[in-house]
């Protein structure tokens, strides 16, 4: 069958539409007003997405799921992928997606498909300029930056005191017992080494992509890491300067176990804002 090329009517998504769709995509059909601006050269308007009409638009309750890329605004609700506004339990339709894109599976390809429409262009937000001019554009020729420093590097801080724990309970067994009390002592200063570079890139993924928002994993998270780093310290002195007593010996072994759980209990926090659990709605 012949294929007709239709001019799509929908501003930055390209390919065959067919007509019923090119001709059902008019600012009428956006159950929420918003402000509407004349294109220079163009008969046609674009519209400006506010900020709250983008949270509004959250996919819940027979809302549209509307998500920015870009400075652009999509509606995914026909998208069976964004079911209730959620997708793969872990992006929530109403927010703006441009850091999560560089991390996903796929690229921004996936808003040319057929039934995501484009609404309009997002509008600026307030104060959104809340770094110097070199950041923003090292941010723009680099957008993994928005993401990947933290998530790179916060591994190390988690895996080397937990290793730390595992040669310490090693060396108790009687088998090569200094050997790995020194691998237990090496895995506590690269822990003590990483975990501030973790600290660090933690503080500025905080801040560029949750605006420094106080959330309650975040606090946790912050709680954890000084912690964690402040027992790491704790066992390196009382192991190179402490004598040889048992009550060192007891406080050592005690602060040494304790770095497993709290790995643990920081990477459980940072993966909940990564990927939020989300608790099944009750029925009947």
């Amino acid at each position: 069958m012949k294929r007709w090329r239709l001019p799509c009517c929908v501003p930055g998504v390209s390919g065959y539409v067919p007509g019923l769709l090119a001709h059902s995509l008019g600012p009428a059909d956006h159950p929420i007003g918003s402000e509407a601006i004349a294109r220079k050269g163009e008969g046609m308007t674009e519209r400006i997405v506010s900020h709250e009409e983008l949270a509004q638009n959250n996919g819940q309750e027979g809302r549209p799921a509307y998500v920015a890329l870009g400075g652009e605004v999509f509606d995914l609700g026909a998208s069976r992928m964004w079911k209730d506004g959620l997708h793969v339990k872990r992006h929530h339709a109403g927010r703006d997606l441009t850091p999560d894109i560089s991390a996903a599976p796929h690229g921004p390809e996936v808003f040319e498909r057929e039934g995501i429409r484009r609404v309009g262009r997002l509008a600026p937000e307030p104060g959104s300029d809340r770094g110097p001019a070199w950041l923003d554009g090292l941010l723009r020729r680099f957008p993994m930056l928005h993401r990947h420093p933290h998530p790179m590097i916060v591994h190390f801080p988690m895996a080397y005191p937990a290793a730390a724990t595992l040669f310490h309970v090693l060396s108790f067994t009687g088998w090569a017992p200094y050997l790995f009390d020194r691998l237990a002592l090496a895995m506590l200063a690269l822990g003590i080494l990483s975990t501030p570079a973790g600290i660090i890139t933690g503080f500025f993924t905080w801040w560029l992509n949750y605006e420094a928002r106080m959330v309650h994993h975040v606090k946790c998270k912050i709680v954890c890491s000084l912690v964690l780093l402040a027992v790491q310290l704790a066992c390196l002195v009382l192991h190179l300067f402490a004598p040889a007593t048992t009550v060192a010996r007891t406080v050592y072994t005690v602060l040494m176990l304790w770095l497993l759980p709290n790995a643990m209990l920081l990477g459980y926090h940072g993966g909940q804002l990564s990927f939020p659990y989300e608790h099944p709605k009750q029925t009947g």
